[in-house]
Order: C-alpha cells, then structure tokens, then sequence
C-alpha cells in the first residue's frame, strides 16, 4: 500500500525475499546489506530542505510551467460526472508488439527520447483526438530514488509529475516526441516538490469530482521484479483491484516481445466497451505514428475516425 511503500519498494522486498529464503533452505543465516539511513531520516531531511530558498525555487518553476494551466481533461462519458469521486475503476488489457514497440523506440531514440517519452508522446496524440484540446496535462509517476543511499530502502518515495504538451500547429509525431522530451527534461530538474506542494503553488480550481491538475497519468516500467525461490515456480497473478485513481491511467512493462500493460478507467465515468475502445485506439494510433511519424498528427487515419466519432457525438 502507498501508506507504507512504492513500486520500486516491491522489487526491493521480493530481492531479499528471495535471498533470505535460498539461504534458509540452505541452512545458513540470512545476511542482508545494512541500510545508510532509514525512511525516518528521508523524511526528516526532506522536510528540511523543503524550506526557503529551495522550496521558493520550486513552487515558482511549477507556477510558471503551469500558469494559466490547461483546463481539466474533457473527454465524452457514458455517464454524468459524480459530485465526489468514488474511485471504483477496471481494466482493459493492452499488449504492444515487440515490432511495434521497437518502431517506436527507434523513433524515440532518433529524437533523443526515452521510451516512457514516446509512448506518453503516442498517448497524448490519443487523449488530443479523444478531447480536441491542444493544451494537455497528464500525470506520471517518478521514483524519486536519486540518491545512492536511498535505493535499498523500502517506503514511498514516489511523487506524482505533471507534463504540459501543447499540440497545436499540426505537430507530426516526431515533433510531438521531441515537444514531450523537452517537457520532461524540465519536469526531471524540479521533480523533487511533491505533488501537493505542487497543487499549493499552482492553485487550480478545485473539484471533488476531479484529481487536482490532472486527470490522466502514464507510468512505464521495466520488467517485473521476478519471485526467484529455491525448489520453487513462482507465476505472478495479475488482478484488477477494481479502483481507478485518475479517469484514465495507462500502465505499460516490458516484456520479451514489446509492452505489455492496462489500461484503468473510472467505471462510473465510462462503460466497458468505451474502455476498450479507447484501448484499441491506443494501439491502433501508435500503430499509424510509428508507420507515418513525419505526418501531421490530424491526417493519420485512426486519429480523424476518432476526432470525427467524436465530433458527430458533439464532444
């Protein structure tokens, strides 16, 4: 649970798992490396250097990366927005070929992208077709962890960042890679305020029915930490928790042929079927960018059904 710990913490967990118990089954006493401080002592040091100067720096980078921020995401629901969120979410499946996926990490590459970079670029293009806005901001998780002694320590250190993609004058692909890049670069050199420390400075208009700021968040990841026992075949189970924290969020991992992940949405807002349509439209855009990156984002074919469904939905 995030009171306790984060997904960097998961893979730390099952590593010393995984040596404690080959070295039980082996007789011996378990030895793990001694920690250079505890999540107390992060906690303490943060709170600290949080404070004048620093935080003063910060808060005003965020006040004008965002000043006169985009309104909130607007994408057509199959049901009224609730007053309160009530944060019942599902799933949808997506799996991204291993060709697919070295297309686009080539095209990221050739733009000096990263390819959590270029999907969220290949995302955004969806999230424009599905709204028609051109000022889009998304949320994406950082670890946080640098610093060399804070990579052995279980707790959260996770903080929530938000990237600003303006999509206007009919960028192709390319450009839109290279627009997210220099987005993330800056986002990378301030990314030590936490997100409510972002949502004071920024101050947005607040809905209960909304996240603060953002809406919509992206997260890739390496492989998943694997469970490695003794005598043992460990099968991780995926579940669908049944939550949704954003109105959209999508989750991609490697895998050894291309990305593999979900798509969670807020089951009060869309029904099952929108969800999975708005999975096939990631894939099927990311598809026609990696075939046509040099093409204006508005002449890809899946990118005008769906501006065009919407337009005819008068969303």
């Amino acid at each position: 649970h995030h009171i306790a710990c984060d997904g960097w913490s998961k893979g730390l967990l099952i590593d010393e798992l995984c040596t404690a118990y080959d070295a039980i089954t082996a007789g011996v006493e378990p030895t793990l490396p001694e920690l250079a401080i505890e999540y107390a002592d992060f906690a303490v040091w943060q709170r600290r250097w949080l404070s004048g100067d620093e935080l003063d720096r910060l808060s005003a980078y965020w006040r004008e990366r965002l000043a006169g921020h985009a309104p909130a995401l607007e994408i057509r629901t199959d049901h009224p927005r609730p007053r309160t969120s009530s944060f019942q979410g599902a799933v949808q499946w997506i799996a991204v070929p291993g060709s697919l996926a070295r297309g686009a990490i080539t095209i990221g590459r050739q733009q000096g992208a990263t390819p959590f970079m270029t999907l969220m670029a290949a995302f955004k293009a969806l999230l424009h077709a599905l709204s028609g806005q051109e000022d889009l901001l998304v949320g994406s998780p950082a670890a946080m962890r640098n610093r060399p002694e804070l990579e052995r320590v279980i707790g959260f250190f996770a903080n929530t960042l938000v990237y600003r993609t303006d999509l206007s004058g009919q960028p192709s692909f390319r450009d839109l890679v290279g627009r997210v890049r220099d987005t993330a670069l800056g986002v990378y050199a301030h990314q030590e305020l936490p997100f409510e420390k972002i949502v004071e400075a920024v101050r947005p208009p607040r809905d209960p029915g909304r996240n603060p700021l953002v809406q919509v968040n992206v997260r890739v990841e390496g492989r998943e930490p694997e469970l490695k026992l003794r005598g043992i075949r460990a099968t991780p189970i995926v579940i669908d928790p049944g939550i949704a924290r954003f109105d959209l969020a999508i989750e991609l991992g490697v895998t050894d042929d291309g990305f593999a992940g979900y798509l969670e949405y807020d089951s009060a807002l869309f029904d099952s079927c929108t969800a999975a349509a708005f999975a096939r439209g990631f894939s099927s855009v990311l598809g026609a960018v990696v075939q046509w990156p040099d093409q204006p984002l508005a002449t890809l074919e899946p990118i005008r059904e769906i501006a065009a469904r919407r337009t005819h939905l008068g969303g």
